[in-house]
Order: structure tokens, then C-alpha cells, then sequence
């Protein structure tokens, strides 16, 4: 399942979930910094999500989404609609 497909199904199911953090090599503001390779990051940017994280969450909630993210694992694959979000887009 696409990263933006799963966010809109955990969302129905009331779970907030965000995209990952841009890269700060990816910031308009870094342009003119020499750049390494940071596949790893942009990797991470392109296809990661941001899942419920806090001290707050209480064993229940957390339950929740493991279980919720495991149900979905296990739904029929889907091919992607439209572009893949790419790394400095």
C-alpha cells in the first residue's frame, strides 16, 4: 500500500498520521551548501510516516494502531494513483 494510501486509511480509522519529516538538505534555505548523498533520508521522506508517538500514549492506543497497521498489512495490495512523491517536490 502506497505511504499517502495508508495514511488516508489509518485517518479513517481515526488515527492521526502525518508524512515524515522533509530532509533539511531538501530546504530552499540549503541550496547553495555543498550536498552529499542522502538516500537514506530522502528514502525515508518519499515513503515514511509520521505514526502516533507520545509518553502520553496509553497501552490501548497503542494497541490500537499496532493492530490497525497490521489489519491494513494485511489488505489486498493496490497499485499507487498518480506520481509518486519524490524527494524535493
Amino acid at each position: 500500500m502506497a505511504p499517502l494510501e495508508l495514511m488516508g486509511e489509518l485517518r479513517k480509522l481515526d488515527i492521526e498520521v502525518r508524512p515524515f519529516f522533509r530532509p533539511l538538505h531538501t530546504l530552499p534555505m540549503y541550496e547553495s551548501f555543498e550536498r552529499t548523498s542522502m538516500e537514506g533520508a530522502d528514502l525515508l521522506w518519499a515513503r515514511g510516516l509520521a505514526l502516533p508517538c507520545s509518553v502520553g500514549l496509553t497501552g490501548g492506543q497503542q494497541d490500537r494502531v499496532v493492530e490497525a497497521l497490521a489489519r491494513l498489512a494485511r489488505a489486498p495490495a493496490t497499485r499507487p494513483k498518480g506520481p509518486r512523491r519524490r524527494p524535493g517536490s
